[in-house]
């Protein structure tokens, strides 16, 4: 689960300004993500069913209800029903299918990886949460090493292993950065991550060939795998104290970083004042709100509604405004846009080279926005491993086929004002990889 950052270094006309060197050392989480325990009423599981409990029962007394979930009928053995929250069918099939050999293998590498480095080091992090992303990086790896071109200059009897020596270099890289990466909160275990891989040795190396399971990788020599170590050994150190020191439990500074399209609006700008969401859902929220002026220009100007996410597939990813200087992730349908900067993302631009023409670029044009009030820009990223509990869970509007209910995640972190809840960018899941 992926939560945009405040950008650091960027004021309200998009200059470089010179932050003070405490922020820039402990970064700028979003407002709502900057607590020690922040997000703790998701990743808590009692906390999480609590709260799940009280929205409902505002829920009772509200048609835009913030949780909906799957309840189920089991019979008992007297013939009467019972109500009870089980875990939906699966979409395709209609029904619960036992696991694949595959499925208990990938599992069961997981836990020996995790064992091996002694994951999760944070208490708060749940092992089985942890396994997915673990499962993930294992078959991001092993699809990389598969679908890399073979080097045409590199011949002769030994260049298999010399393939296989780089393949494994550039694997135990990347195993570095998530071993930081989960070991870095509040318990300070980082040190202890270190500590662990100088006592385990070459053997560390030894653990990742054999957790990522390509006989190509068996053609490294046992000499060649210390060399190995020993560079897995040093860059790890030297990450370990380039990374931000994490001062929060339940998040971290993710690896992964959004591109999006950064438009500057003007006082005279086609788009000051217009609103994401459709026309008939932002008049009536407005409305709804006690936002009388507002929803009254709306009403006279329904053009200011633009309808992106339906209309064009862009989502508004934040705001920043001229007039106090605020920074607003992920707003809100009814947000207006301001003078000063929107950030736009669509499934075309994100995670694409700059230049490239997407659904956001598309629609500029169309409005009118010229190519020089809009630029590529790229936000950090926070993340929190969803634990089990809300396995199935999906966000917003409607219920997907196949899920436990609908978690409305703004007004489920929100404070008793309905303020301070914070919205995800992203979500990943757990990897297909078939290998």
């Amino acid at each position: 689960m992926y939560f945009i950052r405040r950008p650091k270094e960027l004021d309200v006309w998009g200059n470089l300004v010179i932050q003070r060197q405490a922020l820039l050392e402990q970064g700028l989480p979003v407002q709502g993500l900057n607590a020690p325990d922040s997000l703790q009423i998701l990743c808590n599981e009692q906390e999480f069913l609590n709260r799940m409990e009280e929205l409902e029962e505002q829920g009772k007394q509200d048609t835009n209800q913030t949780l909906v979930p799957v309840v189920k009928k089991r019979k008992l053995h007297d013939g009467r029903a019972d109500a009870e929250n089980v875990a939906p069918k699966t979409p395709k099939s209609g029904s619960a299918k036992r696991a694949a050999p595959s499925v208990k293998q990938k599992a069961a590498q997981a836990n020996s990886f995790m064992d091996f480095f002694e994951l999760p080091s944070n208490s708060y992090v749940q092992k089985s949460a942890l396994a997915v992303v673990i499962k993930n990086l294992r078959g991001d790896l092993r699809s990389r090493i598969s679908n890399e071109k073979k080097p045409r200059n590199m011949t002769g009897s030994d260049a298999t292993a010399q393939i296989a020596e780089g393949q494994l270099r550039k694997a135990a890289l990347e195993v570095r950065k998530y071993l930081v990466n989960y070991s870095n909160h509040p318990d300070s275990s980082v040190d202890a991550m270190m500590q662990l891989i100088i006592s385990q040795g070459p053997e560390s190396i030894h653990q990742i060939r054999q957790w990522l399971d390509i006989p190509a990788l068996n053609a490294v020599s046992d000499e060649t795998i210390t060399n190995i170590y020993e560079d897995f050994k040093n860059s790890t150190k030297h990450f370990a104290k380039s990374v931000e020191r994490e001062t929060r439990y339940n998040l971290i500074k993710s690896q992964h970083r959004l591109r999006c399209t950064k438009v500057q609006i003007t006082k005279e700008s086609a788009l000051k004042g217009c609103y994401s969401g459709p026309f008939g859902f932002v008049h009536a929220q407005l409305s709804r709100q006690g936002e009388e002026l507002r929803a009254d220009e709306v009403k006279n100007k329904p053009s200011l509604c633009t309808d992106l996410r339906n209309q064009n597939g862009i989502n508004i990813l934040a705001m920043l405004s001229h007039e106090d200087g605020s920074f607003k992730a992920m707003p809100g349908p009814t947000d207006a846009f301001p003078e000063g900067f929107i950030f736009l993302g669509c499934e075309i631009c994100q995670g694409k080279s700059e230049g490239n023409e997407c659904n956001c670029t598309d629609w500029l044009a169309k409005v009118g926005v010229p190519d020089t009030e809009r630029s590529s820009f790229e936000f950090d990223l926070d993340e929190m491993i969803v634990p089990s509990h809300m396995h199935l869970f999906c966000f917003g509007a409607k219920r997907w086929e196949g899920t436990q209910g609908i978690l409305n995640l703004r007004r489920f972190t929100a404070d008793e004002n309905g303020e301070g809840g914070v919205q995800i960018v992203g979500l990943t899941r757990e990897s297909k990889d078939s290998k």
